[in-house]
């Protein structure tokens, strides 16, 4: 699954492998990376001196139940496109006891639309 996909959704199926093949251990993507702690708020990796690529975990303590849930991932990195700097940010939340409201989607074809291939004809 990870080769398909990138970005957010890559770091969050790379952390639910460590967590459920793993958990004894475990350590940052980058091995470069080093880690900022701040108890029971966020674990940061950052890799580069001065650091070019962070992964932050944001976790929160709920009171009722006393356990710790992850809450965010943010990510940044900050490189150069031939002379030209260029930074990647995306940040990732995630919810507990959420469920989403229903959606009705209906496509509706644009004005002047044309059709680009036949519709199949299946014979008998």
């Amino acid at each position: 699954m990870q080769s398909y996909l990138s970005g957010p959704e890559q770091a969050l199926s790379l952390f639910q492998m460590d967590l459920f093949t793993r958990l004894d251990k475990w350590s940052p993507r980058n091995p470069l990376s080093r880690a900022e702690v701040t108890p029971g708020e966020a674990v940061r990796y950052l890799a580069g001196n001065p650091a070019t690529e962070t992964l932050t975990y944001e976790f929160y303590e709920d009171e009722d139940d006393g356990q710790v849930h992850l809450q965010k991932l943010r990510f940044e990195r900050s490189d150069l496109l031939g002379q030209r700097p260029r930074v990647t940010r995306w940040t990732l939340s995630i919810y507990d006891n959420f469920v989403p409201t229903d959606v009705d989607f209906t496509f509706v074809v644009p004005p002047k639309a044309q059709s680009m291939a036949s519709p199949v004809r299946v014979r008998d």
